[in-house]
């Protein structure tokens, strides 16, 4: 079977569109629905449905999909024995990470929907982000868990050793870290209860400048506790326990399906999991 019948046929599952399929793959529209009805013809089966102006996979679709993708993977471990991997991570992930030999580092400040886009378009391999996917097309799973923490400026002239509660934490004003578009971002974490609002100073689009910001004012700052202990000596920080019930913040390594069965992926990210074990070790 010609592989670039498969090969197509996985990019059309993944934007269910002939046409976005074909502006992927630098091809026509007519040239994708032409290949998949001879991939059809091949296989004797019936491989997609239509639906509005979308199409839907078949049961025989669903049942070949991860067949095909294995298979590719496969394919790809013969051919290449040693790839060069494009690793994306958030600002909060990237102390703990080093490049090495076989995969180089991106940082993004914080968490965008864009990030998706580039490990479909082959532009980044993994993503270590603190926001878990749900899309069918992606992967997403946990390799270390920490708490958030409250920072502010070693002498705050209304917070006195480790001493905060939640009256004195909405009463202050706060640097807020928030996304290219100026929305708050939480960078995962979410309270176990109902929270009031937070009088917001000043917005970031950093965690380096959340920690500026707040070393050089009396703004309280929430962020995770590995980044606060590395910024805690050299800015002069004070690191107080959050007086909000909160889950812990989850670091997750993100990736297409079409890399599960990798064998060079898989070993990406197992090495991503022992730095991040390491790294959180050495820190504690």
């Amino acid at each position: 079977m010609d592989l670039n019948l498969i090969n197509t046929f996985l990019v059309v599952v993944e934007y269910k569109s002939y046409t976005k399929a074909a502006e992927h793959l630098g091809l026509t529209q007519p040239a994708i629905s032409a290949a998949m009805k001879r991939l059809e013809q091949l296989t004797n089966k019936t491989l997609f449905i239509k639906k509005g102006r979308n199409i839907e996979l078949t049961s025989t679709a669903h049942h070949w999909l991860p067949l095909f993708r294995r298979a590719l993977a496969m394919i790809n471990d013969a051919v290449v024995e040693q790839a060069t991997f494009q690793v994306c991570c958030t600002e909060s992930s990237f102390p703990r990470l080093t490049a090495s030999p076989n995969f180089s580092l991106r940082c993004a400040p914080a968490y965008h929907p864009s990030l998706l886009d580039d490990l479909r378009l082959h532009k980044v391999d993994l993503v270590v982000d603190t926001h878990p996917v749900k899309e069918a097309s992606f992967m997403s799973e946990s390799v270390y868990k920490e708490p958030v923490v409250v920072i502010c400026r070693q002498g705050h002239p209304r917070i006195i050793g480790d001493k905060l509660n939640s009256s004195m934490f909405y009463a202050e004003q706060h640097c807020v870290l928030v996304d290219t578009d100026n929305r708050a971002t939480n960078l995962g974490w979410t309270a176990n209860n109902p929270v009031q609002d937070l009088h917001i100073g000043i917005t970031t689009l950093s965690l380096s400048g959340m920690v500026l910001s707040v070393s050089k004012s009396d703004y309280l700052g929430i962020l995770p506790l590995s980044f606060a202990k590395e910024w805690e000596e050299p800015l002069k920080l004070q690191i107080l326990p959050c007086p909000i019930e909160n889950q812990l913040i989850d670091y997750n390594v993100i990736y297409h399906k079409r890399n599960e069965h990798n064998a060079a992926h898989q070993n990406l990210r197992e090495h991503i999991r022992h730095e991040f074990t390491q790294s959180f070790s050495s820190l504690y």
